[in-house]
């Protein structure tokens, strides 16, 4: 597996195009095509994982929300009882 990633490095490597008088004429284009492909990927795997965050963190604030105001209401029923329940005093 190791010696995979590695030619996959080397290949991408030797596409940088600070290399291009380097190479030799026939490998030119495939090397390039292969380092701008990975260079695209890149990009697009970085705005992927970036709406995932987005969506993930939207998902907490919709969890942390729900709860709030579930605790909210609870708190509130409970007041609402609380103060039905004790006698009105009256004033003298």
């Amino acid at each position: 597996m190791w010696r995979g990633v590695l030619a996959a490095v080397l290949v991408y490597g030797c596409g940088h195009p600070a290399l291009e008088g380097y190479r030799p004429d026939w490998l030119e284009r495939p090397l390039q095509g292969f380092y701008q492909e990975v260079q695209k990927a890149a990009v697009n795997g970085r705005f992927a994982l970036a709406s995932f965050d987005q969506e993930r963190v939207a998902g907490y604030i919709r969890i942390f929300t729900d709860r709030f105001q579930s605790e909210v209401s609870k708190d509130v029923q409970s007041t609402k009882a609380r103060l039905s329940s004790t006698p009105a005093k009256s004033a003298d």
